[in-house]
């Protein structure tokens, strides 16, 4: 439908309003020197209701959590992306095909109309065999330490930052979940308040 409504937008213009609570209600105010972020009840009708802005909520951070499945793939296929077909020369990605019994994995061609495909199994150790045949001076594993230190510390800050954002996507919640129940809590009083009086 927002493709019919010429609505253009980017995925992470996308991911960010499909974040943003008003749409159920609720406005973020952000934190600022004196105060902590809150979360209060807005005047306008909400669009959706809470309970399924939380189950997409979930829903994100669980997809955000197959990230580990693509880890397994870059495994299996280390090579992707690296090779080119030897017929059209478009990149080759790889994928995995089941069997009658057994799933085999393949590197195939991203061209359109190209069907080249390889057996990963084979690419992968054919460039293994090569790899062991290259010999390097004594010099050279000096810096080539460096290198892959230097990429390690990558890895892990990338690693670092995931970690935080998953934590701050569920510290929102929690502090979503105890302000309503805050918020509810003050309701209920001043109502019995207003009705002892």
């Amino acid at each position: 439908m927002a493709c019919v409504n010429d609505l253009q937008c980017s995925k992470n213009n996308f991911l960010e309003l499909v974040h943003n609570p008003i749409y159920c209600g609720i406005i973020r105010i952000p934190a600022n020197q004196d105060e902590e972020e809150q979360f209060v009840r807005a005047l306008h009708e909400p669009l959706i209701s809470e309970s399924l802005f939380h189950q997409v909520q979930f829903m994100i951070c669980k997809d955000q959590n197959k990230r580990g499945n693509r880890d397994v793939l870059k495994s299996l296929f280390p090579l992707r992306c690296f090779l080119s077909c030897p017929w059209c020369g478009c990149k080759l990605t790889g994928s995995v095909s089941q069997g009658k019994h057994l799933k085999y994995a393949y590197y195939h061609c991203t061209g359109y109309k190209c069907k080249g495909g390889f057996r990963a199994e084979m690419l992968n150790s054919c460039y293994e065999e090569k790899l062991k045949k290259i010999h390097l001076r004594p010099e050279v594993y000096e810096l080539l330490g460096f290198v892959l230190e230097g990429e390690n510390i990558f890895t892990r800050r990338r690693e670092h930052i995931d970690d935080g954002r998953k934590y701050y996507i569920l510290s929102q919640n929690k502090n979503f979940i105890f302000q309503r129940q805050e918020s509810t809590f003050w309701m209920r009083r001043s109502t019995l308040m207003i009705s002892a009086n």
